[in-house]
C-alpha cells in the first residue's frame, strides 16, 4: 500500500469549508480519513476494484482519491455534481466502473461516504489505473488509462523542477479530476508535504479572498483565470510560482500579471502524458515568458528525423518519449483498450526550440494552414483578437479559401454588449498582425460553443464557418 499523505513535515489541507486560517485539516487527520474509506471498501468487497470517483475541490474528494490511490483500486475521474447525490444512477457515471465511490464530508467522517454499486457494472480487479477523461475533439470520447505508480512518479519530476517542500502553500484554483490539477497541481503538492488550499474555480473574487487569506507561495492557475483576475486590476500577494497551462500568455500579459502577483512559469502537457515540460522560477523572466521551459525528469524530445520545412519558419511537430505516461485509450463505455501507447508520443502541437530544448509552443498543428506560402498559428491570431478593446474570447477555424490560401473566419465574444464591433476589432487585427494572418471574416457573437472539458467546440464552430462561406 502507498502512503503518498504521511511524511514527517507534511502539511495541512484546506478548502472551502475548512479555512487556512483556522488551519485546515492535518495530514494525519486526512490520512485517518483515507484509511477509513479503504476499510469501507474492504468491507464492502470490492478491494482493487474500478471505481468512478466523482471530485470536487473539498478534502472530503481528496481523501477519497487517496483511498483508490494507496491501493491496488482504480479510479475513473469526473466532476462531483448534484445528480450524483441522487436517489438515481448519474449518467455521467462510466459503465465500465463497478461501484461509485461518493466522497464524504470531512467535517462528519467516513461515515458520509457511499458506495453505489454500479446497474451492469464490469468486474474488474488490481488493475490499479486511473483514468481521465479526454475532450473528444478528434474523435469519440474515451479514457485516457494512467498506471497509478508513474502517474504518482510523473508529480515528484513536477515537485523536483518546482522546487515545492513543506514550506510552501500551494493554492489550487482547478478542477483536481483534470490532469493539470491533478498531475501538475495536487500530487506534487501532496509528495512534497506541502500546505494545500484547494478552491473552486470560477468568480475571480472567490479568488482573491482565497490569497489574502492564505497567502500562496504557489499557484495552480489557467491563462483565462489569469485574464479575469487582470480585469479586476487588483494586485494581492507576490507567489514565487504561479504555475499556468493551456493557452499561452502573451507577453505584455505575462508582465503586467507578474508585476502584481508573482512569478509566473509556464507549464507544458496532456492529459495523455501528465507534465512534459515546465520552466523553472528560478529561470529569468524573458526565458519563462517565451518559453514552457525544458523536458521533466523521464520526459525526451522526439525531433531527430524532422525535415525542415520552409513555410514552417522553424517549426517543428512536437514529439515525446516517455518514462510514464499513457498506458493506453479505453473504450468509453466498455472500458476495453482501444489502442495501447505508442513508444512515441505526438502532441499534436507545433513548437519551436529555443537554448537546446527549452519549447515554444505555437499550437495545434491542426490549427496552423498555408497563407501566402507560410504558416499561420490560428492561436497567434486568437490571442491578437483578445488583446482588442472589449474582446472577451477569440477562436479560429478555417473554412472555403481565399487569395491568400486557406479562408480564416473568426468567431469572438465580447466582454459586453457593444463593447466593440467586427469591423473595430479587424482593424486592430490588421494593425498588429502580417497581412497573411488577418482573418477574412470575424463575426461578434454572444458565446461559444463549448465541450464539456471547458474548450471551445472547433468542430461546431467550423462547420457554422463551412455553411456561412458556402
Amino acid at each position: 500500500m502507498r502512503t503518498i499523505l504521511e511524511g514527517a513535515d507534511a502539511q495541512p489541507l484546506s478548502d472551502p469549508a475548512h479555512a487556512p486560517a483556522e488551519g485546515g485539516v492535518d495530514r494525519g487527520t486526512v490520512a485517518g480519513l483515507v484509511s477509513d474509506l479503504i476499510a469501507m471498501i474492504d468491507e464492502a468487497g470490492l478491494a482493487g476494484a474500478r471505481f468512478c470517483v466523482p471530485l470536487s475541490s473539498s478534502i472530503g474528494s481528496v481523501a477519497a482519491l487517496m483511498a483508490v490511490m494507496e491501493t491496488t483500486c482504480s479510479g475513473a475521474l469526473i466532476p462531483l455534481s448534484p445528480a450524483d447525490e441522487g436517489p438515481e444512477p448519474n449518467p455521467d457515471w462510466p459503465g465500465f466502473c463497478e461501484a461509485v465511490l461518493i466522497p464524504p464530508d470531512a467535517t462528519q467522517g467516513a461515515g458520509s461516504a457511499r458506495i453505489v454499486m454500479m446497474p451492469g457494472g464490469r468486474k474488474q480487479r488490481g488493475e490499479d489505473r486511473i483514468y481521465l477523461r479526454t475532450s473528444g475533439t478528434t474523435g469519440r470520447p474515451k479514457w485516457a488509462a494512467h498506471d497509478t505508480d508513474k502517474l504518482l512518479e510523473n508529480g515528484r519530476a513536477v515537485a523536483e523542477r518546482m522546487e515545492l517542500s513543506p514550506a510552501d502553500r500551494v493554492m489550487i484554483p482547478v478542477p483536481i479530476h483534470h490532469m493539470f490539477g491533478l498531475g501538475a497541481g495536487l500530487l506534487p503538492s501532496l509528495v512534497a508535504g506541502s500546505r494545500i488550499h484547494l478552491v473552486p474555480r470560477g468568480n475571480p473574487l472567490v479568488f482573491f479572498q482565497a490569497q489574502r487569506g492564505f497567502d500562496p507561495t504557489a499557484i495552480f492557475m489557467v491563462p483565462s483565470q489569469c485574464r479575469s483576475v487582470m480585469a479586476l486590476g487588483r494586485g494581492s500577494g507576490s507567489a514565487r510560482a504561479i504555475v499556468v497551462a493551456g493557452d499561452k500568455l502573451f507577453p505584455d500579459e505575462a508582465v503586467a500579471f507578474e508585476a502584481k502577483h508573482g512569478t509566473l512559469v509556464a507549464l507544458y502537457g496532456a492529459t495523455e502524458l501528465g507534465a512534459i515540460t515546465a520552466s523553472s522560477p528560478r529561470d529569468p523572466q524573458a526565458l519563462r515568458h517565451a518559453t514552457a521551459g525544458p523536458p521533466l525528469r523521464g520526459m525526451t524530445l522526439d525531433l531527430a528525423d524532422e525535415e525542415a520545412d520552409p513555410a514552417a519558419e522553424g517549426a517543428v511537430p512536437f514529439r515525446v518519449r516517455a518514462e510514464y505516461g499513457l498506458l493506453g485509450y479505453v473504450d468509453w463505455d466498455s472500458g476495453d483498450m482501444i489502442a495501447e501507447a505508442p513508444e512515441v508520443w505526438p502532441t499534436g502541437d507545433l513548437i519551436r526550440l529555443h537554448d537546446g530544448d527549452r519549447i515554444e509552443v505555437l499550437g495545434r498543428s491542426d490549427h496552423a494552414v498555408n497563407r501566402d506560402g507560410l504558416l499561420v498559428h490560428m492561436g497567434q491570431i486568437e490571442g491578437c483578437l483578445t488583446r482588442a478593446e472589449g474582446v472577451d474570447q477569440a477562436v479560429v477555424v478555417t473554412a472555403g479559401t481565399s487569395r491568400r490560401g486557406a479562408g480564416l473566419v473568426a468567431f469572438c465574444t465580447l466582454t459586453k454588449p457593444g463593447a466593440n464591433t467586427d469591423e473595430g476589432i479587424l482593424a486592430h487585427a490588421r494593425a498588429e498582425l502580417q497581412a497573411r494572418a488577418v482573418p477574412d471574416r470575424l463575426i461578434v457573437v454572444e458565446s461559444l460553443p463549448m465541450l464539456a472539458s471547458g474548450k471551445a467546440d472547433r468542430l461546431a464552430l467550423t462547420a457554422q464557418a463551412e455553411a456561412l462561406s458556402s
